[in-house]
């Protein structure tokens, strides 16, 4: 888990960056709620909240350089992996997810719902190092 959700971005972003810092590009990773609120397992969270981390940091480095470093944290999101998790987490009698909810009437988002926020976030030339919790209400900030 570590692997593909942390270390991956860590070596892609390291690669990037002389080019980054030539074209003043954008980072835009996707994390999870997982990163902030401890949702799922401890891989996935520590994962996630390592991306944060990262996120923040390249925002400090390579703001400077006119590089945008921003995170998108969505809450679930209608996918076949979504559902895949969460039957795997009820099968062990996992005790974490569902206490968490959304404010709105759907309980997931869909992946074009994800798509349009990181447009926006590309979009916006005054957004940094921000983690954009994109959660319906599952989590307050």
């Amino acid at each position: 888990m570590l692997d593909t959700d942390l270390i991956s971005a860590f070596h892609v972003i390291r690669v990037a960056t002389p080019f980054l810092r030539e074209s003043s590009g954008d980072v835009v990773s996707i994390s999870s709620i997982g990163g902030t609120d401890g949702t799922v397992d401890v891989g996935y969270v520590a994962s996630k909240a390592g991306l944060h981390g990262l996120t923040r940091t390249l925002a400090r480095e390579l703001g400077p350089d006119g590089v945008q470093a921003n995170a998108i944290a969505p809450g679930p999101v209608e996918t076949e992996m979504n559902d895949e998790i969460v039957e795997y987490l009820e099968s062990i009698d996992f005790r974490g997810h569902e206490n968490v909810d959304t404010h709105l009437p759907q309980y997931a988002c869909s992946p074009a719902t994800i798509a349009k926020t990181v447009r926006d976030v590309l979009e916006n030339d005054f957004m940094q190092g921000e983690v954009l919790a994109v959660n319906g209400g599952m989590e307050f900030r």
